[in-house]
């Protein structure tokens, strides 16, 4: 997942978790210390220092670990900065750079833009056309391309700020274009259900790997205490018994639960806070008898901390995601089953060749914030 698609999720996690925010100290302008509480009642201090450049600070763990340079505490208090003094943020926003920048965009999607003062070079202006649009939107088809428009304005002496972020985000879409026939023979191998030989005593049993899409999101449905509404667009089950993938929508919601009811293992991530309890609120059923193995359960209670799957996969199997959440509510929406269920399935192949590689090496390997090489987390599953 692109460093500007995990940047939207944290956004709309803000959004969704209804966070209050309050100054920690005295109202002297946008910027300074901000209390934010989450609804379960948790603190945390924020410090809003910027609104164009990702240069906030947070004391959770995910700002610390993710590499990000923002989490959904910060989005939270600059989401309240926006709603309760629009004026005020507008008005700093407006103020033109000192300096050509390039950064993301402060709000909903994170899109790359060029900012330049009245004064920016006509030759700096003249490179630009070749990657951003009139307004400053990035119009390049591929990331070289920016890259490329970076080497030029070195070539010429021009002076351009790149915010760290952006950098990231650019290499993190050309790594993934450059590393897409390798990443697509793993999928590959894990579509057609091969499994390593170390895992073949469970071939035959009733051991599953299920994941599943929704059809609506948080903030549709009222919030993360209405989990039970957010319905099911598709769900995938790899079954050890077969090998194979199987695919089920809502009205299928009670058969998948006695399926998962009666298996041996149901092994997810993130699956017994909202896979069981979206799939349960379908299917009105009690799902608290489903044998689970909760992947990202199992680490965060070894780290201390929650870690994400892409960061497992791109660590661990060398693999990206090949979408994420918001990216199968608009395939739903759009009508496009085909993709979105094979979106769902490589989800489950690759949990489950996450699962497989801790059970067979002893461990699973994770990127803490941009650290190289990556950490060896034990596991026991």
């Amino acid at each position: 997942m692109s460093t500007a698609r995990q940047i939207e999720i944290r956004r709309l996690r803000a959004l969704e978790e209804s966070f209050a925010v309050a100054p920690a100290g005295p109202e002297a302008g946008l910027f300074g210390p901000y209390l934010v509480t989450s609804p379960a009642g948790g603190n945390y201090h924020v410090e809003i220092r910027d609104l164009k450049r990702l240069r906030n600070a947070c004391e959770c763990p995910d700002l610390a670990r993710s590499g990000l340079r923002t989490c959904k505490h910060i989005e939270a208090a600059l989401h309240h900065l926006r709603r309760t003094r629009p004026l005020e943020v507008s008005r700093a926003l407006a103020v033109p750079p000192d300096r050509p920048l390039v950064r993301f965009t402060e709000v909903d999607e994170a899109r790359v833009r060029l900012d330049l003062p009245p004064g920016a070079p006509d030759a700096l202006r003249e490179e630009a056309r070749a990657v951003f649009d009139e307004s400053g939107g990035f119009s390049a088809r591929l990331p070289e391309d920016f890259f490329r428009f970076y080497d030029r304005v070195q070539e010429l002496g021009l002076e351009l700020e790149i915010v760290e972020e952006v950098r990231e985000h650019l290499a993190d879409l050309e790594e993934d274009r450059t590393r897409a026939p390798a990443r697509e023979a793993i999928y590959e191998e894990l579509r057609s259900g091969t499994v390593r030989p170390s895992c073949s005593e469970l071939v035959g049993r009733p051991v599953l790997v299920f994941d599943l899409e929704t059809r609506r999101e948080f903030t549709e449905v009222g919030g993360a205490s209405r989990i039970q509404d957010l319905g099911i667009s598709v769900a995938v089950v790899f079954d050890y018994r077969d090998r194979r993938h199987h695919y089920f929508e809502e009205d299928c919601a009670s058969e998948l639960a006695d399926l998962l009811l009666g298996a041996e293992r149901v092994i997810g991530f993130n699956l017994k806070a909202f896979d069981l309890p979206v799939l349960a609120g379908r299917a009105s059923r009690d799902l608290s008898g489903v044998r689970a193995l909760d992947l990202l359960e199992e680490l965060e209670r070894g780290l201390g901390w929650r870690v994400s799957l892409q960061n497992l996969l791109r660590s661990t199997l060398g693999l990206a995601k090949t979408g994420d959440g918001l990216e199968a509510l608009k395939l739903h929406r759009l009508g496009e089953w085909d993709r979105l269920a094979g979106y769902c399935r490589d989800d489950v192949a690759a949990t489950r060749g996450l699962f497989e590689y801790g059970r067979e090496k002893g461990h699973v390997l994770i990127r803490d914030g941009r650290s190289e090489p990556p950490l060896r987390v034990p596991v026991s599953w």
